[in-house]
């Protein structure tokens, strides 16, 4: 079994990302441990809006190690729902998960980023849409089906990163070479990205996480 990391262990990984509560106080970065968890497709809501891109702010001030504060950054959506940088200071771009009561932001400067979130446990069956994984993706699930999260999550990650959707060219969107590393270590893309995935815990609630970062943009 993982390890499981609390958001302390999680955050001395030197990500740029933070996990927020929805239901807590100004989104502070921590959960109630009676909240239940649901499933991702959770509908967020204003409040989630509003906790999210708070969140995404502070995480920005953070990576310029605060010369601009939380309440200056500039937030706006693309027509399809991704977030966007547009200022102050220009080159960042950024991405958003739900799971049940938090959310998961990153940041990256000169890269592409995507995250995603999925509360545990989780398990494959019958009813997963298995036509969207790849051919090593659906290998590696049936030989190990307590990879599907780590597989489904990388997945996710990537397909935010990229803007593109997981109906299409399953194969552009493979994560099976990420999913067999082990997880809590940041994984060296062949494009020059990188890789990410864990568990981690907020109280008696586990999620599986995986971040994905771009190759430089030039």
């Amino acid at each position: 079994m993982q390890h499981t990391f609390n958001l302390r262990e999680l955050y001395s990984q030197q990500l740029n990302l933070r996990v927020a509560s929805l239901t807590g106080r100004r989104g502070i970065t921590r959960g109630k441990a009676g909240d239940p968890p649901a499933h991702s497709g959770y509908k967020a809501g204003h409040r989630g809006f509003q906790v999210s891109r708070r969140a995404l702010r502070i995480l920005l001030s953070m990576q310029v190690q605060h010369r601009i504060p939380p309440e200056e950054w500039i937030l706006a959506s693309s027509t399809q729902g991704k977030p966007l940088v547009l200022g102050p200071e220009l080159g960042f771009h950024v991405s958003i998960a739900y799971a049940g009561s938090i959310c998961g932001v990153a940041t990256a400067q000169h890269r592409l980023v995507g995250i995603d979130l999925e509360p545990l446990p989780g398990q494959f069956d019958d009813d997963f849409p298995i036509y969207l994984l790849s051919e090593p993706e659906t290998t590696l699930v049936h030989d190990c089906p307590t990879l599907f999260l780590r597989v489904w999550t990388l997945k996710e990650a990537l397909a935010k990163e990229q803007g593109i959707g997981l109906i299409g060219d399953t194969d552009s969107l493979d994560t099976s070479s990420y999913a067999r590393s082990p997880p809590g270590r940041l994984i060296d893309r062949p494009d020059g990205g990188t890789a990410f995935h864990c568990h981690f815990c907020i109280g008696k609630h586990r999620y599986a996480l995986a971040l994905m970062q771009g190759p430089l943009l030039l």
